[in-house]
């Protein structure tokens, strides 16, 4: 796992289960610590929905959003990914092996206006580039919502390029 990813998941897991965790360069002393061994994954299906990567051979798929609670709201909120890969971790805690599967995402920043471009309540606008890769790019997959199509919408070298999010319809199981 290279340095970065493995720091976020530390940080990912110290903020869930404690800080008592502790890095795998200070095992020795550590009853507790966390590996940096995943297996990585470019696509993974969910209740039958396919999920794709960045780097699964299409990427049809890629764009997601995930469902976050707001402190400051009564409702979920869905927020813009890009997919870079899936993989899966095993964690022991209290002598009892966890596996975890995570997505590794790069998330969309949002647009700052509040104006809709469209007649179409559903159709949101965000930003083309990525906001800076930290410890929320490590998601757990049952936060994954709903696939999205993305469209590039304006001028894409400028700053205020901008993509618009189409919601695609979700697969419901009987």
């Amino acid at each position: 796992m290279p340095d970065p990813v493995y720091n976020f998941l530390l940080a990912f897991y110290r903020s869930v289960y404690g800080t008592h965790l502790d890095h795998y360069r200070d095992a020795q002393g550590s009853r507790v610590f966390v590996n940096n061994r995943y297996n990585k994954m470019k696509t993974i299906t969910i209740m039958g929905q396919l999920y794709r990567s960045k780097e699964a051979r299409s990427r049809r798929g890629v764009h997601a959003q995930v469902l976050y609670e707001a402190e400051d709201r009564g409702e979920p909120i869905a927020w813009l990914c890009e997919i870079q890969y899936f993989f899966r971790h095993e964690l022991k805690i209290d002598a009892q092996l966890k596996e975890h599967v995570f997505a590794f995402v790069r998330w969309h920043s949002i647009y700052s206006s509040n104006e809709s471009l469209f007649v179409d309540e559903y159709l949101k606008t965000w930003r083309s580039h990525f906001l800076a890769e930290d410890m929320h790019c490590i998601v757990p997959i049952h936060r994954l919502y709903s696939q999205v199509a993305v469209v590039k919408y304006g001028d894409q070298t400028h700053a205020n390029g901008r993509t618009v999010v189409i919601p695609l319809p979700k697969k419901m199981l009987a």
